[in-house]
């Protein structure tokens, strides 16, 4: 005999998780040996911040860094017109 229990929808996700895209850690680690903090990547390069660059971000400017040459990543301090932080797309 068939359940008379009644079938409940499916629950709608309320939002959509995002991948971690920024991370603060220790020390570089082995990108092609480790899946943290975002999972297996094929690359990796340390790049560092001068207080030139610290200046500049504190001052309303971006700091673009070329990646691979390939990709452009372009940093910016969280301030209130930005007040989440994280990413963004570039338009083209």
């Amino acid at each position: 005999m068939p359940s008379s229990k009644p079938i409940k929808p499916a629950a709608k996700p309320s939002a959509i998780e995002l991948a971690p895209t920024l991370a603060i850690v220790d020390a570089p680690f082995d990108v092609e040996e480790t899946e943290q903090p975002f999972g297996k990547r094929w690359g990796g390069e340390i790049m560092t911040l001068t207080q030139e660059h610290l200046d500049a971000l504190h001052n309303g400017k971006l700091v673009a860094v070329d990646v691979m040459n390939e990709y452009v990543v372009f940093l910016r301090l969280q301030n209130e017109s930005n007040p989440s932080g994280g990413r963004e797309i570039c338009p083209n």
